[in-house]
């Protein structure tokens, strides 16, 4: 495996997969479905930067740290996300994530 290789390989390692499974299942799928169908869309933006309510305490018992929901599709859930078929935008420095299907 040459440097690239291992380099982009590692943008793709999908690290604590069960808590990520978890946020999904509880946090984000609910919002997904909601945008899609409520909303008719097919992009949901976040914009959380807040920790205190009840979604942000409960990403915190799952993670096991405080971490936004922006925040861990950002860095942690961005390659468990892209696995499944999404793909990641991050509006930068810190304005929104979006997630497209």
């Amino acid at each position: 495996m040459n440097d690239i290789e291992k380099l982009r390989s590692l943008t793709k390692e999908v690290k604590d997969r069960e808590k990520l499974d978890t946020v999904y299942d509880e946090i984000l799928m609910p919002k997904l479905i909601n945008a899609a169908s409520v909303h008719k869309k097919k992009e949901l933006q976040i914009t959380d930067n807040c920790y205190d309510n009840p979604m942000g305490f409960r990403i915190e018992q799952i993670m096991g740290r405080k971490v936004t929901l922006q925040t861990l599709i950002e860095k942690d859930m961005k390659p468990y996300l892209e696995e499944k078929g999404y793909t990641i935008g991050i509006c930068s420095p810190s304005y929104f994530v979006f997630i497209r299907w």
